[in-house]
């Protein structure tokens, strides 16, 4: 059993690899299913496939369905290895994901600041990087700023972080100036991430990169610029492949956001609803922000369109009293009559 459910596992692997997130699931659900035969519901095995499943829909944006997965997984591991197990960590850092993606932060901050409390317990007391930045957005999307900052630093002061680790946090500190409309701040981000993270970062976090600074010029009106440098970002990323499509979904809402900006809202349209289906559950404020500029468009082209005003409801519940984005949802849904 444990070797058919590794082939299974493996299969899994490679669709995951190629973008095919839900041809991907089944092999996953057969792998659980056929260890559960052979060992019963409450045995490690089992709780690693379900974590690996969990895991996956998580990714695929699901997490209703990830998150009683997962918490069974988590259930399993303490029972049989220990509240304190690197385990049980790692399926803490998911039900924070989840919990992120549900909007409900303060559970999702509890179990990731267990995570890192687990994580500091092993042997050499570091915490692990990807909860460390996993809370920063946390934060951010509450709008506790100071608090996300501190958190990467922490990030990426810890030794032996690779490429990837760095380049998440240079983005992440920019769009954190961004939020505080510190345009000069974020470009200066922008500038000194270049310069750490170097060329060897590869396309991805360049791509990253030049949408941060897409993002200043559309907000200083420079929308000939915007539009240069993104179409070459786009391009770039879209011949990097299905794997990593998601990286396409904030430069695509901000080609929306231009044409938008050019009162070209049928034109907008096809950027911002590819945008939406590629938007992680687990960064609320960038989903609200594609949510909001597509309940634009559509209002501009059919101004009797419910699904405007259901998508502008949508981004409102997703983001924090204080965000300078939800004052302008709510001033969009008074002039609509959905106040």
């Amino acid at each position: 059993a444990v070797d058919r459910a590794g082939l299974l596992a493996r299969r899994a692997e490679l669709l995951q690899a190629a973008g095919r997130l839900d041809a991907a699931q089944r092999p996953l659900r057969d792998a659980v299913e056929l260890l559960e035969e052979a060992y019963g519901s409450a045995d490690v095995r089992v709780a690693e496939a379900q974590a690996s499943l969990g895991r996956l829909l998580v990714e695929a944006s699901d997490p209703e369905r990830a998150e009683p997965l997962l918490s069974r997984a988590l259930e399993v591991v303490e029972d049989n290895l220990g509240v304190d197990h690197p385990r049980a960590a790692s399926l803490m850092h998911l039900l924070g994901m989840v919990e992120l993606a549900n909007g409900d932060l303060e559970t999702a901050r509890d179990y990731l600041r267990g995570a890192l409390a687990v994580r500091e317990q092993q042997r050499d007391g570091t915490p692990h990087a990807e909860t460390l930045l996993l809370l920063a957005t946390l934060e951010t999307a509450g709008g506790r700023l100071d608090a996300a900052e501190e958190l990467l630093r922490e990030a990426a002061a810890l030794d032996g972080q690779g490429l990837q680790t760095r380049g998440q946090a240079v983005v992440a500190f920019a769009r954190v100036a961004l939020r505080r409309g510190d345009v000069p701040t974020a470009l200066e981000r922008v500038a000194s991430g270049r310069t750490v993270v170097g060329e060897d970062a590869g396309a991805l976090y360049r791509c990253a990169l030049d949408a941060v600074v897409a993002d200043t010029l559309l907000q200083r009106g420079e929308l000939a610029e915007a539009a240069v440098l993104l179409e070459a970002t786009i391009r770039t990323l879209e011949g990097r492949g299905e794997a990593e499509a998601h990286a396409l979904a904030a430069p695509l809402t901000l080609r929306g956001e231009l044409l938008l900006a050019r009162d070209q809202p049928a034109r907008a349209l096809g950027a911002l609803e590819r945008a939406l289906s590629l938007r992680s559950s687990i960064d609320p404020h960038g989903r609200a922000r594609t949510e909001f500029a597509l309940a634009s468009a559509l209002s501009l082209v059919d101004a009797t369109s419910s699904r405007a005003v259901e998508l502008a409801e949508q981004a409102r519940a997703r983001l924090v009293v204080s965000d300078p984005l939800r004052q302008r949802v709510e001033h969009w849904l008074e002039g609509h009559g959905a106040g």
